[in-house]
Order: C-alpha cells, then sequence, then structure tokens
C-alpha cells in the first residue's frame, strides 16, 4: 500500500489496487477474516462492470469463506450491466452511504433479534412438536379447526361449538349462554364480515337456526357449517398475528385491531419465538398502546395476559413453520386487568 494509503478504517488501499486482479478480492478476505470485523462495505464505482467482472472470481471466493455481511457502496449511479453482475453475485449494492449504514443497523438489530429468540427458544414448552394441519386440497384452515389448534397452545376461544344441521345447532345453543354469535364456516371464508356471515347478539336457539337460514341464502361461498359462540362483553380490541418469511423464519405481529386494522396500519413485528419481555415491548411500541391502560376514563386491560398470547402465538407458529404462511387473529378481545383475553376471530393461511 502507497505511503498516502490508509491502513485504519476506513482503509483505502488507493487507485493501485486496479493494478492486479484479484487484487481487491485478496483485500476484501483479509478484512473479514480479521476477528476485528463483523462487517465490511466496499466503496467503489459501477458505472461500469469491467472492475467487478474482472474481480469476480476471487471475490466469489471470499465471499463463500465468509459468513460476515459484505454490501457495496457505489459512488456513482450503476450502468446496467453493472448492476445485473451485483445480482448475478449476490450482492446488495446501494449508491447512499446513508441508505448502506441504515442497511447495516438493520442487520445488526436483526442479529440481536435472533439471539433473544435463541434464548426464547430454550424456554420449557417453547418448542414442542404441534399437531400436523389438515389439508384436504386447501389453502386455509376454517375458523373452527384454527381455533381448536390455537387452544391446545395455551390461546383461549369463546365458548362455542361447530355444527352441521339445525339439529345439532339447537342443541348447542340451548348450551350455551345468550347473546350468541353465529358465524358461516368455509376455507375460503377468511373476511366474514364483508361476506355478511357474522351476525350478532342472538337470544337463542331458534333466532340462531332462523339466522343460519337466511345466511346460507346469502353467502356466495359454499358453506361447510355453522360456529355457534357465546358473545363477550366488550373489550379493546386488538390483533395479535403471525407471518412465515422464507428467507427470515417465523414472526410474531400485535397491533389495534378491530374492523379497521388495516386502515389503522398500528402494527409491529419480531422474529419468533418471544420471550415475555420481548412481546411486552411489541406493545408498548404501538401508538395504540395507550387504550390497553384504560382511555376515556375506561379500566385497564390485560395488557400482561395480551402479552403472553403472543408468547403462546409465537410458540405455535415456530412449531408450524413448515406449514403455515400467516395466522390473523382479529380480534383479540382484551379485557379488564384479570379477565385475560380471547381470540374472536382466527384465520390461518397455509403453506404453498
Amino acid at each position: 500500500m502507497p505511503p498516502f494509503g490508509a491502513a485504519a478504517n476506513p482503509i483505502d488501499v488507493t487507485a493501485q489496487v486496479l493494478g492486479t486482479a484479484g487484487a481487491l478480492g485478496d483485500v476484501l478476505g483479509h478484512v473479514l477474516d480479521s476477528p476485528q470485523v463483523d462487517a465490511a462495505v466496499l466503496v467503489t464505482t459501477l458505472a461500469g462492470a469491467r472492475l467487478m467482472e474482472r474481480e469476480r472470481e476471487r471475490l466469489a471466493e471470499v465471499i463463500a469463506a465468509s459468513d460476515k455481511p459484505l454490501l457495496v457502496y457505489s459512488y456513482t449511479q450503476a450502468t446496467a450491466d453493472a448492476a445485473a453482475l451485483m445480482s448475478d453475485m449476490h450482492l446488495a449494492w446501494y449508491t447512499s452511504p446513508r441508505r448502506t449504514a441504515r442497511v447495516l443497523g438493520r442487520l445488526v438489530e436483526y442479529a440481536r433479534a435472533r439471539e433473544r429468540t435463541a434464548a426464547a427458544a430454550l424456554r420449557p414448552g417453547a418448542v414442542r412438536a404441534g399437531s400436523p394441519l389438515r389439508r384436504d386440497g386447501r389453502m386455509s384452515v376454517p375458523e373452527h379447526e384454527a381455533k381448536a389448534l390455537l387452544r391446545e397452545w395455551g390461546l383461549p376461544t369463546p365458548r362455542g361449538a361447530f355444527v352441521t344441521s339445525d339439529e345439532e345447532l339447537i342443541a348447542a345453543a340451548g348450551s350455551l349462554r345468550a347473546p350468541l354469535v353465529l358465524k358461516a364456516q368455509a376455507a375460503t371464508l377468511l373476511h366474514k364480515t364483508e361476506a355478511q356471515a357474522v351476525t350478532l347478539g342472538l337470544p337463542g336457539p331458534s333466532a340462531a337456526v332462523a339466522e343460519a337460514r337466511l345466511m346460507r341464502e346469502r353467502v356466495a361461498e359454499e358453506i361447510d357449517g355453522f360456529l355457534i359462540e357465546e358473545m363477550l362483553a366488550p373489550g379493546v380490541e386488538m390483533i395479535a398475528g403471525a407471518l412465515v418469511d422464507p428467507d427470515l423464519g417465523p414472526f410474531v405481529l400485535a397491533g389495534v385491531g378491530g374492523i379497521f386494522a388495516e386502515i389503522l396500519g398500528d402494527a409491529a413485528v419480531w422474529p419468533a419465538p418471544l420471550l415475555l419481555d420481548e412481546a411486552r415491548a411489541l406493545i408498548e411500541g404501538l401508538r395504540g398502546a395507550a387504550l390497553l391502560d384504560g382511555a376515556r376514563g375506561a379500566p385497564p386491560s390485560d395488557r400482561e395476559a395480551f402479552a403472553r398470547c403472543l408468547v403462546a402465538l409465537g410458540d405455535f407458529v415456530v412449531a408450524h413453520q413448515d406449514e403455515v404462511r400467516e395466522i390473523d387473529l382479529n380480534p383479540v378481545r382484551v379485557g379488564r386487568v384479570g379477565d385475560g383475553v380471547c381470540v374472536l376471530d382466527a384465520a390461518i393461511v397455509l403453506a404453498e
């Protein structure tokens, strides 16, 4: 390295590195091998593909030999052939130093989250085998089956029953406390409100049967049966969800729920499984977290029970991450402190 170069961070090997093929890869190899280095950014120009094409073979060896992130920052705009080369080499490249730094920051946050996730997986009972999900050619699980699965993992749901005939509906409704909720059930019915497949406040069995007959006529989808449940007292409506990213794995989502959940967009995600402290922090980060503290004179809600719900959901999605694409529990009714939570609606979309 010439005397006017710099071996400190940032390293400047000067333009002499361009004189020897493979020299750039050798420098990066030394940098990534250093125990003092956690990640590296190659500052170069992508105004053409010649330099990176010449270094391609040596860079590929260096990248394959290291498990540390390598990003590319180009201080010029990239030509189409240079961008295509970066894509072929699976290198993330940016033309903004701010964006490059932001990406490195996100990688650090993600790595720390995965470390905590590993600790969460050591909790007793956190990682266990789940009951296989029944597919039968379906791409989603009906609500009554989804709730039965969730109950196995400690997620409370309303008292109720799945029925397929008027006789079963009369018997089930008679055993429940009014008012009642009636929901049509089918694997394709993921949004029941829009499909007019939900009726609240039914006073008893006869009203439930009459409503079921009307529902069969107005719901476009073919109905497999009905879920009849006890209607709970009002509480704060939150949303709990999960998704499995093909590259990053399972995540848990928490947010303000109800019919306006998509409009409000107040939600946050965290890698699964979760520690209880992480679930608490996830809730605290929501703009609508104050709703759980008793807004406008309402009593405080059972925030701790909602945190435990998120932990249980994280355990569930980890156990089923090869079968599930996403889970939507909306709303999750959060009662007063000590009353716990209850999953009022549940949808599970299966992986391809």
